[in-house]
């Protein structure tokens, strides 16, 4: 239960979780519990002490290194999150820390190791996926890891995916008409048709705010004045 003297919420609410974790940004920074907690039927909880878990994770290098860049990464984004680019953070969810959203931020060389590891789990499990991901490709897809041209992470249930993290602006005028992009300029007097909404892939280090502020000052920068920011949806 959120109640609003104690969170961004106009009046208490109520969100039931299940399989979840509960409070992860106390692990990461300094946090203040924005909620209550209540159980309705019989559950199993697991508590995590932030102490031990950090040196845990301590104990081996690599390891250490993508806890490092998870947490710097985790806190830029807590800290960040403030509407109307985000919604407050709260006990149960901080917006844009799902672990594919917090890979493609880390620094390269983060991304290289965790994706030759899911490389691992791909080339030892059983499925259609990999039975096809031979030979080549499969050499393809660990060169463009090696180089940061792919990213690709085992997921919390345990499939690999190549992910790619995109910005894009949904712009509206006011009797509803929606701004789009409709071609792209190839450098040789040519335009392309390119039907798509104005955005962005990520860059190395950015999180979805840094993305928004660039696209407003490049793509967008004839309109970045008269722009205003609304909200925001996330689809994965």
């Amino acid at each position: 239960i959120q109640t609003a003297d104690a969170s961004g919420v106009l009046e208490d609410t109520f969100t039931p979780v299940q399989k979840a974790w509960l409070a992860e940004a106390a692990l990461w920074l300094h946090w203040i519990h924005v909620g209550t907690a209540l159980v309705e039927e019989h559950s199993q909880v697991m508590v995590c002490h932030a102490e031990s878990v950090i040196r845990t994770m301590m104990k081996n290098r690599v390891i250490c290194d993508i806890t490092k860049e998870y947490c710097r990464h985790f806190h830029i984004r807590t800290t960040g999150a403030t509407p109307p680019k985000a919604p407050w953070p709260t006990d149960i969810e901080v917006p844009f820390t799902d672990w594919a959203s917090l890979v493609v931020a880390m620094r390269q060389e983060v991304q290289v190791v965790i994706g030759l590891r899911a490389l691992e789990v791909l080339k030892t499990s059983s499925g259609f996926l990999n039975r096809t991901l031979l030979g080549q490709t499969r050499n393809k897809l660990k060169e463009q890891i090696q180089d940061g041209l792919s990213t690709v992470l085992v997921t919390n249930t345990g499939e690999v995916q190549r992910v790619t993290c995109v910005v894009a602006f949904r712009i509206t005028r006011f009797d509803g008409k929606v701004f789009v992009q409709v071609g792209k300029h190839s450098g040789e007097q040519q335009i392309k048709p390119s039907m798509e909404l104005p955005g962005s892939l990520h860059k190395k280090g950015e999180s979805p705010d840094d993305v928004r502020r660039r696209i407003l000052a490049t793509k967008l920068g004839p309109l970045s004045e008269i722009v205003k920011l609304r909200g925001f949806d996330k689809d994965s």
